[in-house]
């Protein structure tokens, strides 16, 4: 999906492992929402615009087993082309909600346009909006793309799925300055996946490697130390720690270190009372 969401802030965002689902929602400054969601059909390899319409209205109804009725008018501007397919739904509280469906192959891409509650939509400016959108099925990820789509498999805490997104995205970005604030945060996010999906010696694999390839990242050596507190190594635990304080002012600008005192990996140390007086000097 190629969204213009110019006048609209991404309010939420959210993702399936093995980029089965990618789903975006957005507001824009008065009152109304958009959401929209790309989706792969693995039982219909057959889809169109109409039928990935159809498919999501009749789940609707199936969903609200009577209980929610809508009256529902297909093309209701008499614009719709091959490519994409339309339905204003009005409720029976009189709200209204404009869709706009695209599909091919297994893909099916659904956009849907509301008001905020006790509002009404602007089914012009609506209309308007739903144009802009777009789909693209021969569309191929950029490098951004696949940073984003990772980056959002690790926010909603699917943090094996997000493990390949971000290594692929690393293989085939260049290294240069322009590229390094993404390389780090892409390297700290999957070395962490790693361990929070039970990889430690994986991670301290990609952390090992990062730093020597970018020894000034001071991130790079604190998760060394989750990495070593994890596996009960105070000593290294310390030693990394202390290398990554020392480079504290190189995080990346908006970036903060990290409290060891509240770090679930530390704590795991904390009865090693030398250590412990070590972690509360930190700042």
């Amino acid at each position: 999906m190629l969204l213009d969401l110019d006048g609209f802030n991404v309010t939420q965002s959210s993702a399936k492992p093995n980029g089965d689902e990618l789903g975006i929602r957005a507001h824009d400054q008065e009152n109304m929402e958009l959401l929209a969601f790309l989706f792969l059909t693995p039982q219909n390899h057959a889809q169109t615009s109409t039928t990935c319409l159809r498919g999501d209205i009749d789940q609707a109804k199936k969903d609200s087993a009577g209980h929610v009725s809508f009256d529902e008018q297909l093309n209701p501007n008499g614009t719709d082309t091959k490519d994409f397919a339309t339905a204003l739904l009005t409720y029976a509280n009189g709200s209204k909600h404009l869709y706009k469906y695209s599909g091919y192959e297994d893909q099916c891409l659904v956009i849907q346009i509301y008001a905020d509650k006790n509002s009404s939509l602007d089914l012009p400016r609506a209309t308007t909006v739903l144009q802009r959108q777009r789909y693209d099925p021969q569309y191929v990820p950029s490098s951004k793309d696949k940073f984003i789509y990772a980056g959002v498999l690790y926010r909603t805490e699917q943090y094996k799925a997000s493990i390949p997104v971000y290594a692929n995205f690393l293989a085939n970005t260049p290294t240069g300055k322009e590229t390094l604030t993404a390389r780090r945060v892409a390297t700290d996010n999957m070395g962490m996946a790693l361990g929070m999906s039970g990889q430690v010696d994986a991670a301290r694999k990609v952390f090992l490697d990062a730093v020597q390839k970018d020894p000034t990242y001071p991130l790079y050596y604190y998760n060394l130390a989750c990495a070593d507190a994890e596996q009960g190594d105070a000593t290294n635990a310390k030693l990394h720690l202390q290398q990554a304080f020392d480079r504290r002012a190189n995080v990346i600008k908006g970036e903060a270190m990290p409290d060891p005192t509240k770090d679930d990996s530390i704590l795991k140390l904390k009865k090693d009372n030398d250590f412990w007086i070590f972690v509360q000097t930190l700042k």
